[in-house]
């Protein structure tokens, strides 16, 4: 399984995509086709925690890091979603810095924040003897992700990307541009600038960006790959499980009636 080091170190391209799916062959596919990882989405599937625990472990089978979408920046949710064993949580709709730490002080034990401490959750063996051991490994091992995906939050990506403990940026294009009113037009000029910026201050900062491409065709796909590769990204989330199986279904559907 990957591991969230593995996943933010270097600057080899890494290919995940979105998890609404519970499916474990469907995550075993994934592994099996050559991803690195997926995002396991709480906050628009219609599973639970219970449900992505699962997903957790099929990831675990299926060598792919399982980074975990929590519905909302809440540090009951985050810290769960750890305790299952997520590689790293992606916290939704962040727009301040404050917003940011207050995801990072969740995924960390006290003093240095608030996640909740129990010895026999999944993450721990179900029991673990050895408490500061794993304290130490769940600092190294796991984190946040800040995912920015309004104005607000580009407004403020600057002070985000600068947040200590944060381990990396997941820009939100589609929901950006629904939030600046281009309805999904995820190329749009305005759209596009954001996305820019984001990868700017990132790259300032120091932590990985990790950009969404959500189209099913392959040239579109690949010419906003190579767009996004000409800035320095080299972290993507191409399409959804849904987006790519339906795609799938739909041109081979149609190709029975050529």
């Amino acid at each position: 399984m990957t591991t969230l080091k593995e996943l933010l170190a270097g600057s080899a391209e890494l290919f995940g995509t979105w998890s609404q799916l519970s499916s474990p062959d469907v995550l075993e596919m994934l592994g099996g086709a050559g991803f690195d990882f997926t995002v396991i989405d709480c906050e628009h599937a219609a599973f639970g925690l219970e449900t992505a625990e699962a997903m957790v472990r099929s990831c675990r089978v299926a060598g792919l890091a399982a980074l975990l979408r929590v519905p909302s920046n809440d540090r009951s949710w985050i810290g769960r979603a750890l305790d299952a064993g997520a590689t790293g949580i992606v916290a939704p709709a962040v727009e301040s810095a404050d917003q940011a730490a207050a995801a990072v002080a969740a995924a960390r034990f006290a003093p240095r924040g608030t996640r909740g401490a129990c010895p026999c959750v999944r993450s721990a063996s179900h029991s673990t003897s050895d408490w500061p051991a794993y304290e130490d490994a769940q600092e190294a091992e796991h984190g946040v992700l800040a995912l920015v995906e309004t104005r607000a939050g580009v407004d403020a990506i600057e002070a985000i990307c600068a947040v200590e403990g944060l381990r990396a940026v997941v820009a939100g294009p589609f929901d950006l541009s629904v939030a600046m009113g281009h309805r999904g037009n995820v190329l749009h000029e305005e759209v596009l600038s954001g996305l820019q910026r984001m990868v700017r201050a990132a790259k300032a900062s120091g932590i990985p960006l990790f950009m969404p491409v959500f189209a099913a065709e392959l040239p579109s796909a690949k010419r906003q790959l190579d767009a996004w590769r000409e800035l320095g990204v080299s972290r993507f989330l191409v399409g959804t499980d849904k987006i790519l199986i339906q795609d799938q279904f739909r041109r081979y559907r149609r190709a029975l009636s050529v």
